[in-house]
């Protein structure tokens, strides 16, 4: 008997060293997964890479309201476009927007980038293609310049719609690593991008966000999101800030058209919200990193 309960006592602690071990090794995964090792200098060639373009794609919804206010929108989109409302007469919202809503975009993120970028590349129309966009992270990355990019650009859970086509999120990605390219942050406006975030932090992508479904909150928050980042903000304060902020503007032409009704639904803003993820989610933009311990090996520059 007394050698029967000896079995038992030393089974029990072997089991219970067993069950710590087991809880200890779940501990070290999650940590390493949730952990990185990175190294700043405050220093570093910096270029952004600037996406724009809606290929003439608009919801229903959002169509048909512009066609119900017309006459009350073309003023709106004059004074913000700084357009002649002749010029908008006649026109579609789709041909506005092509016509003169990206480039005034691109104006807007590029005034807030001039202040602080070293390079500033934008792609818009058939510019917008995505071996320019390749060629233009490889020439940067190559001349030794840190790379953000972003993204105004439709999407799907799982691919970025350039100009020319569609292209699968883990493909354009694989592609970057094959060329040993580092992305440090990506602003995203595509619809559904919170799926595509898993792929760009498996090559190091710093910071991203992503719309958690189709994101219809995305005419302002570009450039007030790089307001907020240049300006001394976390990534992911910047991004929150900025959906905030691109709400509040629209809210503001609500006395003019019932932009509630047609452009911010509760449905609309549930689908915009944005997650944030990446290996470094609270980077400030003068974090330039040189080092990263985590599957990349120990050197972030080249």
């Amino acid at each position: 008997m007394q050698k029967l309960m000896l079995i038992i006592a030393i089974t029990k602690k072997y089991f219970f060293f067993l069950f710590l071990s087991l809880l200890m090794m779940i501990s070290c995964n999650d940590n390493s997964d949730n952990t990185i090792d990175v190294k700043y200098t405050n220093e570093g060639k910096t270029s952004i890479v600037i996406l724009v373009e809606t290929l003439q794609v608009l919801g229903y919804e959002t169509l048909s309201g512009f066609e119900l206010y017309r006459n009350e929108i073309i003023p709106i989109f004059s004074e913000l476009f700084e357009v002649p409302e002749s010029e908008l007469i006649g026109l579609s919202l789709n041909e506005i927007v092509d016509k003169y809503g990206e480039e005034w975009q691109i104006k807007e993120i590029v005034e807030v980038a001039k202040r602080k970028y070293d390079k500033i590349i934008t792609l818009t129309d058939s510019m917008a293609l995505a071996n320019n966009f390749i060629d233009s992270i490889t020439n940067l990355s190559n001349n030794g310049y840190y790379i953000d990019v972003i993204f105004s650009l439709h999407g799907s859970s799982k691919s970025v719609r350039f100009f020319d086509k569609s292209v699968d999120i883990a493909e354009l990605t694989q592609t970057l690593k094959s060329k040993n390219i580092k992305v440090r942050a990506i602003y995203q406006t595509c619809c559904n991008a919170k799926d595509m975030i898993d792929d760009w932090e498996k090559i190091g992508v710093l910071a991203v966000n992503g719309a958690i479904g189709s994101n219809g909150i995305s005419l302002f928050s570009p450039q007030y999101f790089l307001e907020e980042w240049t300006g001394g903000k976390t990534f992911e304060e910047s991004v929150s800030v900025a959906f905030n902020k691109d709400i509040e503007k629209v809210k503001s032409y609500n006395t003019t058209v019932p932009v509630m009704q047609y452009l911010l639904t509760d449905e609309t803003i549930k689908n915009s919200r944005q997650f944030v993820g990446g290996l470094d989610k609270n980077i400030h933009w003068d974090n330039f990193p040189i080092y990263l311990a985590i599957n990349f090996g120990s050197e972030w520059k080249n």
